[in-house]
Order: C-alpha cells, then sequence, then structure tokens
C-alpha cells in the first residue's frame, strides 16, 4: 500500500510538471489568475513550480529522501488545495491550472470538483507521512523516533528545494526565450500592445457601436456563462476552446470589422487573452470592454436570452 501510494504521488507530481515546463509563459498566466500572490512572484514561481514537483516526483518513484519528499509533497498539495478553495470560496472562478497550463475560467461547478480532487490527492501524501514516521520508529537506535523523524525530513526537504532550484534555473536559462524573473503584470501593461496601441474600449462607445451595428460583440467567458445570459448578437469564443472554436464562429465575420471582446469581472482577463488571439489572426481592429458582462447588465442594455 505503501509503495502503491509513492507511485501515484511521485506519477501524479511528474505528470502536472511536463506542460507548465513546456510553457512557463502561459503558466505564469495562470499563476497570476489566482490573484493571491504578489506581481514580482508570479514570473519567479512560474519558473521553479513545475521543475520542482518533477524533481520531487522522479524522488517519489525512485524512493530517494522520502522523508523530505513526503513532507514537501503534503505542504504543496495542501498549498494547492487551500488556493483552489480560497478562490472557490471569493468567486473568482479560474482553471487550476494542476496539469496544465489552461489559463481559461472555470464554471463554479468545476471549481469544487477542483477543490474535491485535491483533497483527495492529499490522503496519500498523508498517509505516506504517517507511514513513514511510524516506520521510523521502529528502525533500531530510533528512541526519539518523532524528532529523529523531523529532523531527517527538514534537511532532506532542504536539499530537494536547492536542487529544484538549480534545476530550474538550468532550464530557464536554457530555453530560446527565458522567461524573466519579474514582469509587469499591470491591467495597464495588458492592455498594450508593442507599438503603444491601447486596447480598451469604453462602455459608452461600445453602447455607441452597438446601437449602430458597428461592431461584432465576442464572449470570451465559458459556454455556461454565455448559456446563461449574453450581451444581444454576441458570439461565444471560450478562450480554452479558442483553436477549436476560431473558424466556426470568426469565419462568417470580415477582418476588417470592430471586435470587441468581453467576459465578467475587473480582474478577468480573458477578454484581453481573446482580443490578443484575434489580433494575431489578423483582426487588427479588436478592442476589449474590460468587466464587459456586469457593466452591460447594471446599465440595462440589450442582453439575451
Amino acid at each position: 500500500m505503501t509503495r502503491l501510494a509513492r507511485f501515484f504521488l511521485g506519477g501524479l507530481l511528474v505528470y502536472a510538471s511536463i506542460d507548465k515546463i513546456l510553457n512557463p509563459a502561459a503558466f505564469a498566466e495562470v499563476v497570476f489568475n489566482y490573484r493571491i500572490l504578489p506581481d514580482d512572484l508570479i514570473n519567479l514561481t512560474a519558473i521553479l513550480l513545475p521543475p520542482f514537483e518533477l524533481v520531487l516526483g522522479v524522488l517519489l518513484l525512485l524512493g530517494h529522501w522520502l522523508a523530505g519528499g513526503v513532507l514537501l509533497s503534503s505542504s504543496v498539495l495542501s498549498v494547492f488545495f487551500l488556493s483552489v478553495a480560497f478562490n472557490l470560496a471569493r468567486g473568482l472562478n479560474v482553471d487550476c491550472g494542476c496539469f496544465t497550463s489552461s489559463s481559461a475560467s472555470a464554471s463554479q461547478a468545476e471549481m469544487i470538483w477542483y477543490v474535491v480532487r485535491d483533497a483527495l490527492f492529499l490522503v496519500p501524501a498523508f498517509y505516506l507521512l504517517y507511514r513513514l514516521r511510524q516506520t521510523d520508529g521502529t528502525l533500531p537506535g530510533r528512541t526519539n523516533a518523532a524528532g529523529s523523524f523531523r529532523r531527517r525530513a527538514l534537511l532532506q526537504a532542504a536539499f530537494i528545494l536547492i536542487l529544484s532550484a538549480a534545476f530550474a534555473w538550468c532550464v530557464n536559462a536554457l530555453r530560446p526565450e527565458p522567461l524573466p524573473l519579474t514582469e509587469n503584470w499591470s491591467p495597464a501593461s495588458r492592455l498594450e500592445l508593442e507599438n503603444g496601441e491601447i486596447l480598451t474600449i469604453s462602455l459608452e462607445e461600445a453602447e455607441e457601436a452597438f446601437a449602430n451595428g458597428a461592431a461584432f460583440f465576442a464572449d470570451a467567458r465559458s459556454t455556461e456563462a454565455y448559456l446563461a445570459g449574453h450581451i444581444l448578437g454576441a458570439v461565444n469564443l471560450p478562450w480554452d476552446q479558442f483553436d477549436i472554436l476560431f473558424e466556426p464562429v470568426m469565419g462568417p465575420i470580415p477582418l476588417d470589422a470592430l471586435i470587441i471582446t468581453y467576459c465578467d469581472g475587473e480582474t478577468c482577463g480573458l477578454g484581453i487573452e481573446l482580443a490578443r488571439a484575434l489580433r494575431g489572426q489578423g483582426y487588427e481592429n479588436v478592442r476589449v470592454l474590460i468587466n464587459g458582462w456586469s457593466l452591460w447588465v447594471a446599465q440595462h442594455l440589450p442582453t439575451e436570452p
């Protein structure tokens, strides 16, 4: 049972690290979307965390430094669980980024599932921690089992953290485009293009374009949120399904059309990401209505259904 739990936990951490190591910038977006860490720590977390998961998972699979590895696994899984639960409690629905670098929004049902799933992941971690401490007490010469295990676990954990940090630095340094240690994550910087153009549009301008039939509105929220209510005539292009839905949704819309993207909430970045993606596909006249859905509803502007 102990070996099975160790293999499960190790495999889980290795699998969780792969996509995030391959897509550090996208994972930094996930970290940002949690709205927990200060901006100066977002890129640093995106650089350090995935290699740490990989090193930790490999050590668990190999059975090396188990005391420190299990202690760190329990700690990091607890942080993941608490972070997702915290976002669920404050109504911030984002993809947990547990196994992918997706920065898409999530429904409340998905957020509840993330919390339940992360709680289940803690079971083998705490079981291993308990079993290792119990086994430590049966070894010859271990008269103070609790203290001996604690010292060994902390020492091994320190070595694992140092090893992971060195590995993460090498991985990032060897990338064709290394992720910078810090980055400007302010709303203004995310809405400004390299040429200095600002992507935002005011509610008044968006309302005027709507009244004149001069714009197409693109809802970047999940399909579930879109079906619950959206701006009248808006198309739904969820950010997490952009590659799949781009052609069928945007195909009839000419490249020179004014596109106004929106999501919900002042901190929601899906409308920004959708706008940037659409510009990358040739739509040059794209604007973002920040907190679009809430503002539109508050002004009692036309919606459906």
